[in-house]
C-alpha cells in the first residue's frame, strides 16, 4: 500500500500583490509555519488552486530565499525576497504560493505534543481491537470540526471525525492511528 500523501505539496502561503515600491509581496499564510522560514530559501509553485492543505496540480517555478517575514495579523505578512528590489518584480510573483513536500514538512514541524493535521496522511489504521492493519489515512478535510478520510482495503474511503468515538489514539513515532468500532463505523458511514 503506497503513502497517499508521496507526492502532495503543502501550502505554506499565497503570495498576492506587491506593497510599495521596494519589492515586498502580501501573503496570506496557512498555519504558524511561515515566520520560522524567514532567512531560508523556499520552493514556489503555481497551481491551480489548493484543497485541504495542500496544492492542485502544482507546477515548481523557483527558488528564493526569504529575506524577511513581517507579521501584519490575521495570517497576512509582508515578505521580502532576495532578488526581489522592486514593484515590477514582485509583481511576477503574484499568484505563486510558497510550498513545501510533504515529506519535508514532516521532518521539518514534527511535534509529538501538537501535530499539525497534515502529518496525518499516510498513517497506517489499525484496529483497535486486533491490531490488524486496516488501511491508511489518505486525505483530510477541515470544516467546523476536523476530519480524516480512511482508506479501507477493501471497503473504500470513510470519512471519521477526529474528535468522534471511533479514533482511538493516533501515535505519530509508531505511524498509527488506533481505530475503534470498525463495524459500528461502516454502518454509520453508509
Amino acid at each position: 500500500m503506497t503513502d497517499p500523501g508521496q507526492n502532495l505539496i503543502l501550502n505554506i502561503a499565497n503570495l498576492s500583490k506587491p506593497k510599495g515600491l521596494k519589492g515586498e509581496v502580501r501573503c496570506s499564510a496557512f498555519g504558524e509555519m511561515l515566520p520560522s522560514l524567514e532567512g531560508e530559501s523556499v520552493s514556489l509553485y503555481a497551481a491551480s488552486g489548493a484543497s485541504d492543505g495542500f496544492l492542485l496540480d502544482p507546477s515548481f517555478m523557483q527558488s528564493r530565499k526569504i529575506v524577511s517575514v513581517t507579521d501584519y495579523g490575521e495570517n497576512s505578512y509582508l515578505l521580502s525576497f532576495e532578488g526581489i528590489q522592486n514593484r515590477t518584480d514582485a509583481e511576477r510573483l503574484r499568484g505563486l504560493h510558497i510550498g513545501l513536500p510533504l515529506s519535508e514538512a514532516r521532518l521539518r514541524f514534527h511535534d509529538p505534543e501538537h501535530p499539525y493535521l497534515f502529518e496525518y496522511i499516510g498513517l497506517f489504521a489499525k484496529d483497535e481491537a486486533t491490531g490488524e492493519i486496516i488501511g491508511r489515512v489518505s486525505r483530510l478535510y477541515t470544516d467546523a470540526m476536523d476530519w480524516i478520510y480512511l482508506d479501507l482495503k477493501d471497503k473504500g474511503e470513510v470519512m471519521v471525525p477526529l474528535s468522534g468515538p471511533y479514533i482511538g489514539s493516533i501515535v505519530l513515532d509508531e505511524g498509527t492511528v488506533l481505530v475503534r468500532d470498525i463495524e459500528d463505523l461502516l454502518e454509520h458511514a453508509n
